[in-house]
């Protein structure tokens, strides 16, 4: 992908497809339900609210990123904390230690 502007609208829906399906989540579970630990490693903790966005993100990344431009994406809660898009494609392990 030679102008990542061009992700700038996609991006803003995704936000706004997580923004909704959070509060969804709150109107349909308790405050406790959400807060229960689903995982925990390394020192990070993944509650079940953070899982409402995991799917949600791996798929816009998916569909509107990764045929175009494959990637690794980097995000907590994700097995390993990290997905090579598309599925499949041969990529390299990422320090974080290295990109902070």
């Amino acid at each position: 992908m030679t102008d990542v502007r061009k992700l700038l609208e996609p991006i803003r829906y995704l936000h706004e497809r997580i923004r909704a399906s959070v509060v969804s989540a709150c109107e349909r579970a308790t405050s406790d339900e959400l807060a229960k630990v689903v995982k925990e490693e390394e020192g990070d903790t993944i509650f079940a609210v953070d899982r409402v966005s995991e799917e949600l993100l791996v798929d816009f990344f998916e569909r509107e990123v990764a045929p175009t431009a494959p990637l690794v994406l980097i995000a907590e809660g994700l097995d390993v904390g990290q997905i090579t898009l598309p599925r499949g494609t041969a990529g390299r392990r990422c320090s974080l230690a290295n990109h902070r």
